[in-house]
């Protein structure tokens, strides 16, 4: 239970420091708080499950003040988004092959014994 704890705890605080650095993209927008934002924003996806959730939420937060409130920031928003997406899938792509290469391994120890 204390390991599972552990988890939440850095989840929430990868999130909670994603949310202060979007906020201050919405007050100045640099390159550090673009890349500080993208990096704790993946940090809380790749930690838990409700890091993805709660990301989404902050990065459709940051895509609806970019329409209404600030246009400048539409173009910094949508490659932010694609460099997510294209981060998720990596790793997605990166436990597949994992997964694969252990299933493989198994399969041939399950051989070698009959």
């Amino acid at each position: 239970m204390v390991f599972k704890l552990g988890w939440y705890y850095w989840a929430m605080s990868f999130v909670t420091l994603s949310f202060y650095y979007c906020y201050k993209i919405t007050k100045e927008s640099n390159r550090k708080n673009w890349i500080i934002f993208n990096s704790f924003s993946l940090l809380a996806v790749y930690t838990h499950y409700y890091g993805v959730f709660a990301v989404g939420i902050i990065y459709s937060m940051l895509c609806v003040h970019s329409i209404f409130k600030n246009r400048a920031l539409i173009k910094n928003c949508i490659l932010s988004i694609i460099f997510m997406v294209l981060s998720i899938f990596h790793g997605l792509f990166s436990l597949f092959l994992i997964v694969e290469v252990v299933f493989l391994v198994m399969m041939n120890n399950l051989k070698s014994l009959s």
